[in-house]
């Protein structure tokens, strides 16, 4: 399939962005960072060169470098809906699971699907961001991940333990290196539902969002410089001007080079008519990851959909693994083609593909990179639910996308082999996610000097034994 060139939307410049409201001259920082107040609480300080310099003046703390990881998610509380498949009518929880053939905890089985899980509570910590983090948690120490959590007093105090369990294993006070950044919001913590309807997932809002900008991962980073590598789940507007206030700032406080950006399209932006902004977008980002479905939709056009084979739903049962395969792998190709048709540069693709695991695709591989997941066919009775695993699978791959950093390493001319191990990374990254409702469980290691120094679900196989049983 060949591709015509197109116009490319360049970034914005310095200068250009320089500008002016209500007769308030601003900074170029402040016209990227520019929002209504319903969207934002508190100001934007802007960083003049002699700011830079006196941040880049403080200590930093030792073990923050290159593949320190952040994410601009933000937390959740999570509420959970459950609809049967035919009739649309509320069903309870061991319902739906017993539907898809999972034990819940009254049933006479000490092997239970939800020994270990928090399933009593109504309500759960949610968030792809927070969920990212974990993801890269099970590889890395907390010093080298930062999230942001905007707690309100809806946020319990055992919701706050869960979280800093992830710090040491523990959890009953705050580790002097965590990954968390925590702030207050008297508001409230945003609220979302998840309505589950046989194997299908919706998401909704149910209060305000509170957003996160590159500007806050600044000032709450050691040394108030910005992490490597950032992720980010949004439009393809919104990558956008995250990308050009990361490359802003990271210029202003004198940083070499500017993050890498690993982007996950929010779903209801993954529509044929943003296709355009889409490129314009993965052109400025290093990984583009949406899942399957999101890569589908945002190529849904007339063009596509005359091609001989074109499959429409991608979630069709009676879909062999192959036509799957072959399907998924189309629209990866034909995405990175029309990339490289407008010019952009085009950057690592991975697409998630859920039970079906992952396929990642760039310029530096002859054929696409095909990942199974941990849980195959013959663990899928342990699979309870896949709420934040593709998050969790991504924060995984950025850990092992870290390990292999240079400056001048360019991820779309990746080898397959590298390519491979971040998958694998990402897939067991993932696997601890979906044993159980909720957040996974850790305590801390008997070997803390290893890996992540925590032990999960009370596996008997770490992260490591996990990786090498798949290769």
């Amino acid at each position: 399939m060949s591709f015509a060139p197109r116009p490319v939307r360049q970034p914005e410049t310095t200068q250009q962005a320089s500008s002016s409201s209500n007769g308030r001259t601003m900074t170029p920082a402040q016209v990227l960072h520019e929002q209504g107040p319903a969207e934002r609480s508190g100001s934007f300080e802007p960083l003049t060169s002699a700011t830079a310099t006196s941040l880049l003046a403080r200590p930093r703390a030792k073990h923050l470098g290159p593949a320190h990881i952040a994410t601009l998610g933000m937390l959740i509380i999570d509420e959970f809906i459950y609809l049967d498949s035919t009739t649309g009518s509320r069903i309870s929880k061991a319902e739906h699971l017993r539907k898809r053939g999972i034990k819940g905890p009254s049933d006479d089985d000490s092997q239970s699907s939800f020994e270990g899980a928090d399933d009593d509570d109504d309500e759960q910590i949610g968030g792809g961001g927070v969920y990212f983090v974990i993801g890269a948690r099970v590889w890395s120490r907390p010093q080298e991940i930062l999230s942001i959590l905007d707690v309100g007093p809806n946020f319990t105090p055992k919701m706050r333990n869960k979280l800093r369990s992830f710090d040491d294993g523990e959890g009953s006070s705050q580790s002097p290196q965590s990954m968390w950044v925590w702030r207050d919001r008297p508001e409230g913590t945003t609220r979302a539902a998840n309505i589950y309807t046989g194997e299908k997932r919706g998401f909704e809002y149910l209060t305000p969002k509170r957003r996160l900008d590159p500007q806050d991962l600044s000032v709450a980073a050691p040394g108030h410089c910005l992490p490597r590598w950032i992720h980010a789940i949004c439009s393809p507007d919104r990558i956008v001007a995250i990308v050009q206030e990361a490359r802003l700032l990271s210029r202003q406080q004198g940083q070499a080079h500017a993050p890498r950006i690993v982007w996950e399209p929010i779903p209801d932006s993954a529509r044929p008519e943003n296709l355009d902004g889409l490129l314009d977008a993965a052109g400025m980002v290093d990984v583009l990851s949406p899942n399957h479905v999101e890569a589908h939709n945002f190529l849904n056009t007339s063009r596509q959909r005359s091609t001989p084979g074109y499959i429409a739903d991608l979630d069709d049962p009676s879909l062999t693994l192959g036509e799957f395969k072959l399907q998924v792998e189309r629209d990866g190709h034909d995405l990175l083609q029309l990339c490289a048709a407008s010019g952009s540069h085009a950057p690592l693709l991975v697409i998630r593909a859920g039970k079906h695991g992952s396929v990642g695709l760039n310029q530096g591989c002859e054929e696409s990179v095909w990942c199974a997941p941990y849980h195959g066919e013959d663990k899928q009775h342990e699979v309870v639910d896949v709420t934040g695993a593709g998050n969790a699978f991504l924060g995984g791959l950025t850990w092992s996308l870290a390990q292999i950093d240079e400056p001048n390493l360019d991820l779309a001319e990746l080898r397959k082999m590298a390519l491979g191990q971040a998958l694998k990374h990402g897939a067991v990254s993932a696997s601890y996610v979906v044993e159980q409702r909720g957040m996974p469980r850790v305590t801390p290691a008997q070997h803390p000097e290893d890996g992540s120094g925590l032990k999960w679900n009370h596996h008997l196989t770490n992260p490591s034994e996990r990786f090498a049983a798949m290769q």
